[in-house]
């Protein structure tokens, strides 16, 4: 049977977007200064640190997010944006290319959407 194969690649403004969204759905606190940077790691516990600017304080804050944090935000913002997402896909998460990979791969031929 067929498998088909889709590699989506997103840039970091768009990683930050998705995780932005994310936060505000799942009610995760999140500094009220502006993103200074974006960390991606391979390391799955902290595959990306958002770092923000000093407030108040002068020191400079981070907010850690999961592979599997990741994963939920990327397929959200593919759900917002109206890229498909077969719900019968296997979807894995990586660091790549400088920015996140979603892997989807799918056998042909299964019922599903």
């Amino acid at each position: 049977m067929p498998v088909e194969l889709r590699k989506l690649i997103f840039s970091e403004p768009e990683i930050q977007k998705a995780l932005v969204s994310f936060s505000l759905r799942k009610n995760i606190k999140l500094p009220t200064s502006a993103v200074a940077g974006i960390e991606i790691t391979e390391d799955p516990e902290r595959m990306v640190v958002l770092h923000y600017a000093g407030g108040e304080t002068g020191g400079q804050q981070q907010v850690t997010f999961q592979r599997a944090q990741v994963g939920g935000a990327l397929i959200r913002f593919c759900r917002d944006f109206n890229i498909p997402m077969p719900r019968d896909a296997l979807k894995v998460v990586r660091s790549d290319e400088g920015g996140v990979t979603l892997m989807l791969r799918r056998e042909m031929g299964r019922t599903g959407g």
